[in-house]
């Protein structure tokens, strides 16, 4: 039993030592190479090994283990090929996601009215300039953050509310506001809503527009017109 479990042991031992070359990534033509090597330490152990043991030779035995070794080496390099191919896949998707946010974000700073992404969930996604100078916050810092957490305007955070959980046809709405003193017309869209009409929460896009002057102009018409 112990001289057949030495010649077992010299056995593995000569395994896997072509195994670890095997999955360390040489290229075929070493690995063929390292298989010769192995045969060339067996052939060089074969007397050492048989007289220990008092059997036949190990290199029939050990051949049939190192195709398999060698098979199971193949299938682990094609795994780790696909693997690195979905990586690049992933990044190549995250690069165009971000450029494409840059290309929203240029777009929105490019838009003078101010302008509000909120998502599902009520967190800030995108915001420009002016929404950061009106509503007091800075939209670089404030991306993903509650809107409660960035806007302490109470009367807006509900229109806001109710536009998100409304379904998408009535998520549509405009409704004037008033902000420091001025009064603004936000007109709400939905989006991110599964079909027409879905009941589900949305995220909301809101845009700002002042119409105090519109206002005012209007008044004094309504003014002019009671005095004649």
């Amino acid at each position: 039993a112990d001289a057949g479990l030495g010649r077992w042991e010299s056995a593995a031992i000569l395994l896997l030592t072509g195994a670890a070359a095997l999955l360390v990534g040489v290229s075929q033509r070493h690995r063929r190479g390292t298989l010769a090597g192995v045969r060339r330490a067996i052939s060089e152990s074969h007397g050492e090994v048989d007289r220990m043991s008092g059997g036949p030779p190990v290199e029939d035995e050990l051949r049939v283990l190192w195709d398999s070794a060698q098979a199971q080496g193949t299938a682990i390099e094609k795994q780790m090929a696909q693997l690195l191919d979905e990586h690049k896949q992933l990044s190549l998707q995250r690069s165009l996601a971000e450029t494409q946010r840059r290309q929203i974000e240029t777009v929105f700073e490019s838009i003078a009215e101010p302008l509000l992404v909120s998502d599902a969930f009520g967190h800030l996604m995108l915001a420009n300039a002016a929404a950061g100078q009106l509503l007091g916050f800075d939209p670089s810092s404030s991306h993903r953050k509650r809107l409660d957490e960035v806007i302490s305007d109470e009367a807006l955070l509900e229109i806001i509310r109710r536009s998100r959980e409304a379904d998408s046809r009535a998520a549509k709405r405009r409704a004037e506001h008033p902000i420091k003193g001025r009064v603004f017309e936000s007109t709400l869209s939905a989006y991110g809503a599964e079909g027409v009409g879905a009941s589900s929460q949305h995220g909301v896009v809101m845009m700002l527009r002042d119409i105090t002057q519109e206002r005012e102009s209007s008044k004094a018409k309504s003014n002019f017109v009671a005095q004649v």
